[in-house]
């Protein structure tokens, strides 16, 4: 099975982070794109963060996603699916996710970054190099 975003996976995160619960945010990667998964790690030690999302679900312990904890990994490092949040749920997460990253209405712009100028910079219909392929 391939991890689908909205889903909660357990996720083998390497030795420093171990075997958690993660929520796969990541789009659905192409056949010519890298078996990537992007994840928000689940953790049961909370700090009373603004970027710990709690979500009360049967499959999980108590706890929240670390939205801090962005990461990506390769898809063999899926062990197992646990379930699959609400959509409201993910709202709130994903939401959470782009505060973190400076892109919601909160956000504070890059000074002397011009985002008109960037995208018109960009070639029409392109990405990568490569044309752009209709959704599937």
């Amino acid at each position: 099975m391939t991890p689908v975003r909205g889903e909660v996976w357990l996720f083998d995160l390497g030795m420093a982070e171990k075997v958690r619960p993660a929520l796969v945010i990541g789009v659905a990667a192409g056949d010519a794109d890298r078996a990537l998964v992007t994840i928000v790690p689940h953790t049961t030690s909370l700090r009373g963060s603004q970027f710990e999302i709690p979500a009360n679900v049967p499959f999980l312990k108590p706890g929240a996603f670390l939205v801090q904890g962005v990461s990506t990994y390769p898809r063999v490092r899926a062990i197992r699916k646990l379930g699959m949040l609400k959509p409201d749920q993910f709202a709130l997460v994903f939401a959470a996710v782009l505060r973190w990253l400076g892109q919601d209405s909160t956000a504070t712009p890059l000074r002397g970054f011009n985002a008109r100028a960037f995208a018109a910079a960009l070639p029409s219909g392109r990405t990568n190099g490569r044309p752009a392929q209709p959704p599937r």
